[in-house]
């Protein structure tokens, strides 16, 4: 950040991630690479995080509830989020500063804590701006058993 190479995006993912498009991609789409689709979309829209659908609290939990609370039944390509993973996640140069240093303080007993609290920061001071693009899907390649570990403790908290 100081030596300010002028990037527009810090993109943050696993060391195995991968992305792939799903049933809701639309053909035209599916002629770009996705990690092209995505650069294209971050570019497009602009979001201060921006964010891939996941098998956990993705597209589809999203989706569900807007039809259950809000009557909402048609599909997005785009969808406000508040929750995500930190599988992938696009930070826009100008937010960057008010949302980390990740805190690593808490790493030890909960892997999860250091994306709660960049989500919390991201929604307290642009609430909204948190955005998924929903065509393209974060996956792991290698769930690791330690992770396994990791994520029953979180369920525990």
């Amino acid at each position: 950040m100081d030596r300010r190479p002028r990037y527009h995006y810090y993109i943050f993912l696993n060391d195995d991630t991968t992305l792939e498009y799903n049933k809701s991609a639309p053909a035209d789409l599916k002629t770009l690479s996705p990690f092209r689709a995505v650069e294209t979309w971050l570019l497009d829209y602009e979001p201060v995080v921006g964010v891939l659908n996941y098998d956990h609290h993705g597209a589809g939990h999203i989706l569900n509830i807007r039809k259950k609370s809000c009557g909402i039944k048609n599909a997005s390509l785009v969808l406000l989020t508040v929750f995500y993973d930190a599988l992938f996640n696009a930070y826009h140069y100008r937010a960057i500063e008010h949302i980390l240093p990740y805190p690593v303080q808490y790493e030890r007993g909960c892997v999860f804590c250091s994306n709660r609290k960049a989500m919390i920061a991201v929604e307290v001071k642009f609430g909204g701006q948190a955005l998924m693009f929903a065509p393209v899907t974060g996956g792991n390649l290698l769930h690791r058993r330690d992770d396994d570990r990791r994520l029953k403790m979180a369920e525990r908290e």
